[in-house]
This record gives structure tokens, sequence and C-alpha cells, in this order.
């Protein structure tokens, strides 16, 4: 699907410990600061259509193919909505973000200190650790500390 410059695709994926699992890959270019809130909203449309669809219990967000610098809205319109929107129909999904160089450290900066910091939603270089990331979570959720903090 092509939205504003932005390429996405959703790939099923199966996790151990998951019914469920999605993997959703952005490729373009972000603009920066304000000028990305366009891109960022046609981000939430996507992954709004892909947890439609596919209702996952698990997510990979895959932002390889995304060059990304700056610009509060890939948090604040994709990544925010995504917990509260499941938290609110008391659902909880997996969340995990894989991104390198420029947008890793750029999503890094932006994320610290943060409700998703906090709630465990990390950063990984490869599609491959991140499955065994969740594997290893054992089918924990978003927020879901409990089965997390077992380990």
């Amino acid at each position: 699907m092509v939205m504003n410059g932005l390429w996405t695709y959703v790939t099923p994926l199966a996790i151990e410990g998951y019914s469920r699992s999605i993997v959703i890959s952005f490729s373009g270019i972000y603009p920066p600061g304000s000028s990305g809130n366009e891109f960022a909203k046609a981000m939430r449309e996507a992954v709004a259509k892909a947890l439609d669809t596919f209702v996952p219990d698990a997510i990979i967000l895959d932002f390889l193919d995304l060059e990304y610098s700056w610009g509060d809205g890939i948090v604040s319109q994709v990544l925010m909505p995504l917990y509260r929107l499941y938290s609110k129909e008391g659902k909880h999904v997996a969340c995990c973000i894989i991104a390198r160089d420029g947008t890793r450290m750029a999503l890094e900066g932006l994320m610290k200190n943060t409700l998703l910091e906090i709630l465990g939603v990390e950063i990984f270089e490869e599609l491959s650790v991140a499955v065994q990331h969740l594997a290893d979570r054992n089918g924990a959720q978003f927020g879901d500390c409990g089965k997390m903090c077992d380990k």
C-alpha cells in the first residue's frame, strides 16, 4: 500500500507464545519535524488497518527501510495510539521495533523516559533478534509486566 510516499506492507509471522503475529514494514523518507505529521498519520492508518485485518497479539514494526531523523509524530501518532487502542479495549499486544543507524538512534532518543520505554518496547537491528525477544517473553503482552518480570 502506498500513502503520502510511504510504502507499507504486512506479513504474518509465527512467533512462539503468540497466536497471531505480524510484521508491519514501512518504507520511505519520513519528513523532519512537523512536516512529518501527515506521514505519521498515514503510518497510523496503516497500523489501524493491519490491527483490524489480522487482530494480532504480537507486532513487529519494521523501520529498516524508513529514513527517519526527527519529529515526535512517529511516537505520538503511531506508537502511543497503538498502546491506547488496545489497553482501552482491554486487549494488549506485544510490540517491538526493528530499525538501524540514524533511524534507530532518533527513535531511541524519542522513546527514552516515556511510557513506551517503561512498557518494554525495545528496538532491535535484526528481525530474527526481535522474533526471539518476543518468543523469550513467552506470550507476554504490551504492558504485561507479570510474565516479563518473572523471567
